[in-house]
């Protein structure tokens, strides 16, 4: 399994470029563009006062010509399908094809879905885990088990609502979500748990590595998250889930989604 991921991996990085995968809570490599380059040199040289018949050259030329290794092994690495404006991300974390779905190909999808489902990890851990809100702290309510909720006071956010639409500029609301677990709406106000978690320390990368099936509206792709180890284990291992992009317009959102570490 492990040698599937490498491969998978291998194969992603040639046809789309360099993406970064989904990175846990707790590097590029750099090509140099070189060309042939050939040197000339001149050296011109006074007569000789003792060769009155001056029978040494006036001018010695040199010429070196050094090819680089770009020249022989030419950089066959596709462009990042977003340099060629197949799609692009906006400033919440959505992507945005800049090209109909239909008219791509699934490499295309399958590096538009990268971007996505980074995002996905980025806005499920922030929302769940650090709200991106400013709090007052001098302000709390607690809920049944005695956790301690702090209001938030960053302008806009007045009900659950509020915070329900922030985090849909980036997930679908096809899907249920888990927002109520960290916000409360109590006295005009909407307030906050910061308790979080800690993420999985054995968590490496994800890689979304193909289609499952396609929608009109919504792409499922398979992910796989590559782990270092366990709690019981030091063998590495991958685990395989399912990631979909929900469709609307020429915007993806995230639909069926699971945090990976």
């Amino acid at each position: 399994m492990i040698k599937k991921f490498t491969a998978y991996a291998a194969a992603f990085a040639v046809i789309t470029g360099v993406f970064t995968g989904c990175k846990g809570k707790d590097g590029t490599d750099t090509q140099e563009n070189s060309s042939a380059v050939t040197t000339s040199v001149q050296s011109t040289l006074q007569p000789d006062p003792l060769d009155p018949n001056k029978t040494t050259s006036a001018v010695t030329t040199v010429t070196s010509s050094v090819t680089t290794a770009a020249e022989t092994a030419p950089n066959e690495t596709q462009p990042d399908p977003m340099i060629n404006n197949a799609f692009s991300i906006d400033e919440s974390g959505a992507v945005v094809m800049e090209i109909p779905v239909e008219e791509q190909n699934d490499d295309i999808l399958i590096a538009a879905a990268q971007k996505l489902y980074n995002s996905a990890c980025e806005t499920q851990w922030k929302f769940l885990y650090e709200p991106p809100y400013d709090l007052d702290y001098t302000e709390t309510v607690e809920n049944e088990f005695g956790w301690e909720f702090y209001r938030i006071k960053t302008g806009g956010i007045k009900t659950f609502a509020d915070v329900e639409n922030d985090y849909h500029m980036v997930f679908s609301d096809r899907y249920p979500n888990t927002l109520s677990e960290t916000y409360r709406e109590e006295n005009g106000s909407v307030y906050a748990f910061t308790g979080g978690r800690g993420s999985d320390l054995y968590y490496s990368d994800s890689m979304i590595t193909a289609i499952e099936s396609r929608k009109a509206d919504e792409i499922f792709f398979t992910v796989e998250s590559l782990y270092s180890g366990s709690d019981f284990d030091d063998e590495e291992y991958t685990k395989t889930d399912t990631f979909s992009a929900v469709i609307v317009g020429d915007v993806w959102y995230v639909g069926v989604f699971e945090l990976p570490f």
